[in-house]
């Protein structure tokens, strides 16, 4: 199973969050919660044509970058 690790700041509370996503997974939005504040972010993995992650954003989960 392949994964790709996340390494960004949390969209709430500004702390670092890492995030370990299974590349599998569909390229929907998953919702995740920061280990710091709590709050859930939602994490969007895209995937090239052979499911390969080309891009990961994460935001608050009211729809804006923070």
């Amino acid at each position: 199973m392949a994964i790709v690790e996340l390494h960004d700041r949390c969209p709430w509370c500004g702390a670092r969050i890492d995030l370990t996503l299974d590349e599998n997974a569909p390229e929907d939005d998953l919702l995740e919660e920061c280990p710091h504040c709590g709050r859930p972010v939602d994490v969007q993995l895209r995937l090239d044509g052979n499911g390969c992650p080309v891009d990961v954003e994460i935001r608050r989960d009211d729809g804006s970058s923070g």
